[in-house]
């Protein structure tokens, strides 16, 4: 079942230490004020940079079209609960919009 990643939009650029498929990441989250979007970048433990502002968008995989080398195994995905399919708002994410990990063999399953 995918893992729940623990993400608050209530702290300024929220960040977060997770295991994904058996590696450590660090997560981070940045609101643009101008144009009113989540993007999301993913450092490796040792902080390489292997996904930089990917827009977080309800409902879609966010990293299955960045493959390269470092990237988490498996599929992050921002789901909106209400069933509206709407991306995340200022206050929205870990809320309303929840980031779920799809782990390598639930992809594969």
């Amino acid at each position: 079942m995918a893992e729940v990643i623990p993400i608050r939009s209530d702290s300024a650029g929220p960040r977060v230490r997770v295991r994904l498929d058996g590696s450590f990441y660090r997560l981070s989250f940045a609101w643009n004020t101008r144009f009113e979007y989540w993007a999301a970048s993913v450092e490796s433990d040792s902080g390489d940079a292997v996904l930089l502002g990917s827009v977080v968008r309800a409902d879609t995989p966010m990293t299955l079209a960045h493959q390269q080398t470092g990237m988490p195994l498996g599929e992050l995905v921002a789901i909106d609960t209400s069933g509206a399919g709407l991306d995340p708002g200022r206050n929205d994410l870990g809320e309303r919009v929840e980031l779920l990990y799809v782990t390598a063999s639930e992809l594969s399953a």
